[in-house]
């Protein structure tokens, strides 16, 4: 395998010490702060994509202590992993997606705290097999190869929503597969870009599978 382990998730055990003291309450709401980079492509797996899809959300618990909590996940954007880790350190974030190195500087300022520490989660892959020439591009042809999501893009388009610097965007992508069927994804998010890579997974859920 290549290019794996770029992406890191760091987890802020103090934020989540208080969060665990909500569970023997009937009914909580747990807000999960996570912080990561949509401009970055080493954390596209860990940031856009399990945000898009939704991913946390499945596999959050339930059951047992969790049956009466309700969660709410706060996706905030970044240029760079280091205010990631300043606002981790603040208690704003509970998690922090970032690189190698920003990984490194994490755990080395909380150290620096004396009371406080950030956990290693887990590392997470990128391009592993998708190569493109933008982001939407590679996005595909990494479903392609790894999920067996065949389609091509065949037009694209994006408009704001809203005016202003909280504005929102929307884009729509016509996806074709092979046999010549086509349908369109569409996304939303503040991130032009995200809403891009959010309307690719919309297609991706509705296109045909590889067998």
């Amino acid at each position: 395998m290549k290019n794996i382990r770029q992406p890191l998730l760091a987890v802020l055990p103090a934020a989540l010490s208080g969060v665990c003291g909500l569970h023997n309450a009937a009914a909580k709401t747990i807000t999960i702060g996570i912080g990561h980079q949509s401009q970055c492509t080493d954390t596209y797996p860990a940031g856009v994509i399990v945000k898009n899809l939704h991913l946390l959300e499945k596999f959050l618990p339930h059951t047992g202590k969790y049956r009466h909590v309700t969660y709410h996940v706060v996706w905030k954007d970044y240029s760079s992993g280091p205010p990631i880790t300043n606002m981790m350190i603040a208690g704003k974030l509970q998690f922090g997606v970032m690189g190698d190195y920003p990984l490194i500087v994490n755990g080395a300022k909380f150290q620096a705290t004396g009371h406080e520490q950030s956990l290693y989660v887990a590392g997470t892959g990128y391009n592993l097999r998708g190569e493109g020439n933008g982001p939407i591009d590679a996005l595909v042809a990494g479903l392609r190869a790894e999920l067996g999501v065949d389609f091509e893009v065949r037009d694209y388009s994006e408009h704001a929503l809203t005016a202003g610097s909280g504005a929102s965007a929307v884009a729509y992508v016509e996806a074709e597969a092979p046999g010549g069927a086509t349908w369109w994804g569409v996304g939303m998010d503040s991130s032009i870009l995200d809403a891009s890579l959010a309307a690719v997974v919309s297609a991706a859920n509705r296109a045909p599978r590889v067998t």
